[in-house]
C-alpha cells in the first residue's frame, strides 16, 4: 500500500486546488539527487559519495536547470506576489531559474526563510556559508529579503539554533577554526561524523523538522492575509520538509521505538519542480500529540 497521496494534474500543469494562495514547489534535481538515481551504483557507494564535501549544500545539476526552464511558462501565468525560499543553494538556484522570466520578476519579493532548509543529514543537508549565498544571489534577485536572519546572533551557524538541542550542545563546544573551510571552522566535519553515526536514521529528528514546518506555516498563513485574494505565494523547499508539510497520520503520529515522528499514513510525494497548490492539513495538533507522548515516556 502506497503512502503517497493521489494528486491530480490541472490543465495548466500545476497540481492541487487552484483556489489556494499557497504553491509548494520542490527544488530541481541536484548533483546529490543524481547519485541516488544511479541504478548501477550500490547504495554503500552512494552513501560514501554523499559524505564527500563536494556535495556540501549541493547545487543543481544541468538537468535540474533544464527542469526549471521547463516550468517557466507554467509559473509565468501565475500571479506570484512573493516567493519564500530555503537558504540551501539548490533551492535558491531553483527559485532564480524558475522565476527569472516571470513577467513580474522585478516586482516579486523573494524571502529567504531559514526554517525551510532540508533535514540536516549527510553533506547535502549541511549548509554553506550563508553570507556568501546572500552575496551571490543578491546580484540575481531584484528584491531579496534576508531579514529573517537578523534574529540570529551567529548567522553563520543559524542552522544550529534551529536543530535538535542535543545536536547544538554536542557541536558548539567542539567548534574550532579550520583554514580553507567556507565558514572558517570544523562545523561541517563534526556534523558529518554525527550523520555517519546516526545511520540508518537521519541526524536531525523528524520532530524537529515538523516543528520548523509548523513555524513556517504560521508565518506564511499570516503573510497571506496581507496580500490580495488573487495573488499567490510560492514556497521553494525540499522533499522531507514537504513530506512533513503535507503529512496525514491516521494512527498515532508518534513512534515510541524511535522516540520520533512515525511514518505518515499519507503525504504528497514531490518530484523535482512539481508545483502543488496546498489546501491545508492539521500538523499543529500532531506536534502537540507527539509532545504529550514524549512527556509520558520521559
Amino acid at each position: 500500500m502506497s503512502n503517497f497521496l493521489e494528486v491530480e494534474e490541472n490543465k495548466d500543469g500545476t497540481f492541487g486546488d487552484q483556489s489556494s494562495q499557497i504553491l509548494l514547489y520542490r527544488h530541481a534535481e541536484s548533483e546529490a539527487n543524481m547519485i541516488w538515481r544511479n541504478k548501477d551504483m550500490p547504495d554503500t557507494e552512494k552513501l560514501e559519495l554523499e559524505m564527500n564535501e563536494k556535495y556540501r549544500d549541493t547545487v543543481l545539476c544541468e538537468n535540474g536547470i533544464e527542469q526549471c526552464e521547463s516550468r517557466r511558462d507554467i509559473l509565468a501565468n501565475i500571479n506570484i506576489h512573493t516567493v519564500f525560499i530555503s537558504p540551501l543553494r539548490r533551492a535558491m538556484q531553483t527559485a532564480y531559474h524558475s522565476f527569472k522570466d516571470h513577467p513580474n520578476f522585478d516586482k516579486i519579493k523573494f524571502i529567504i526563510v531559514p526554517n525551510l532548509r532540508e533535514c540536516m543529514n549527510l553533506a547535502s543537508g549541511i549548509p554553506y556559508n550563508i553570507e556568501k549565498v546572500i552575496e551571490e544571489f543578491s546580484e540575481l534577485f531584484p528584491i531579496l529579503d534576508t531579514s529573517l536572519f537578523d534574529s540570529y546572533e551567529d548567522k553563520l551557524h543559524y542552522f544550529l539554533d534551529d536543530t535538535d538541542e542535543w545536536i547544538k550542545k554536542e557541536v558548539v563546544p567542539k567548534i574550532e577554526p579550520k583554514e580553507g573551510d567556507v565558514i572558517g571552522d570544523n562545523t561541517f566535519d563534526l556534523l558529518l561524523e554525527m550523520s555517519k553515526a546516526a545511520k540508518p536514521h537521519k541526524l536531525e529528528s523528524k520532530f524537529n523538522v515538523l516543528q520548523r514546518v509548523n513555524k513556517v506555516k504560521a508565518y506564511i498563513n499570516d503573510y497571506v492575509k496581507s496580500i490580495a485574494p488573487d495573488e499567490k505565494v510560492a514556497i521553494v523547499t525540499h522533499f522531507f520538509v514537504l513530506e512533513m508539510w503535507t503529512a496525514i497520520w491516521e494512527d498515532s503520529p508518534y513512534d515510541p521505538e524511535l522516540k520520533d515522528v512515525a511514518k505518515p499514513t499519507k503525504y504528497v510525494c514531490f518530484k523535482n519542480t512539481m508545483p502543488y497548490y496546498y489546501s491545508g492539513n492539521d500538523t499543529d495538533s500532531v506536534e502537540a500529540a507527539i509532545l504529550a507522548e514524549m512527556e509520558k515516556s520521559s
